[in-house]
C-alpha cells in the first residue's frame, strides 16, 4: 500500500507534473471567477484537451483546474456578490460583507482555508467507506419511525 502512494507522489512531482498543476490552478482560479461558469464547466471544456495527454498528466491537470475553479467561484462571492457556482452562494453572505468593509483579503483566505480544510476532512471520511459490516451498522443507524 505504501508503494503505490510511493509511486502516486512521484509521478506529481515531476517537473511537467507540476508546472501542470499551477498551469491548471491559474487557469481554473479564472475561469471560476466567471459568474455562471464553474468547476463542472471548466473540467468539460478541457475534455478534448486532455484526451492527448498521458493519464496522469491529464488527472493532474483536471483535479487542479477543479480546485482553482473552485477558489475562482469564491473570488467572485466576495468581491462582486455573483457567486460562480450554487456552492459558492453561502460565501456572499459573509464575504461580500466583509469585502465592503475593507476586508476582502481575509474573506478570500477563510475561503481558501475553508475549502483545503472541507476537501481534507472529506478525504479522511473517505478513508473509511469500505468499513466492515458490523462497524458500518454503528455509524449508520437507521432511524425508526413508530406510529
Amino acid at each position: 500500500m505504501i508503494e503505490g502512494l510511493l509511486v502516486g507522489l512521484s509521478t506529481l512531482m515531476s517537473p511537467m507534473n507540476i508546472g501542470i498543476l499551477v498551469l491548471g490552478c491559474l487557469m481554473g482560479t479564472f475561469i471560476g471567477m466567471m459568474p455562471g461558469l464553474g468547476p463542472v464547466t471548466a473540467v468539460s471544456l478541457l475534455i478534448p484537451v486532455v484526451l492527448t495527454m498521458q493519464p496522469a498528466t491529464a488527472m493532474v491537470l483536471l483535479a487542479a483546474i477543479y480546485y482553482g475553479a473552485m477558489f475562482g467561484g469564491s473570488t467572485s462571492s466576495v468581491l462582486i456578490n455573483a457567486p460562480g457556482e450554487s456552492s459558492s452562494v453561502p460565501t456572499t453572505f459573509d464575504g461580500y460583507p466583509m469585502a465592503r468593509k475593507g476586508l476582502a483579503g481575509k474573506a478570500l483566505a477563510l475561503c481558501a482555508w475553508a475549502r483545503l480544510l472541507a476537501e481534507r476532512l472529506l478525504r479522511c471520511c473517505s478513508c473509511w467507506q469500505p468499513l466492515p459490516w458490523p462497524a458500518g451498522r454503528w455509524f449508520f443507524r437507521r432511524q425508526s419511525i413508530s406510529h
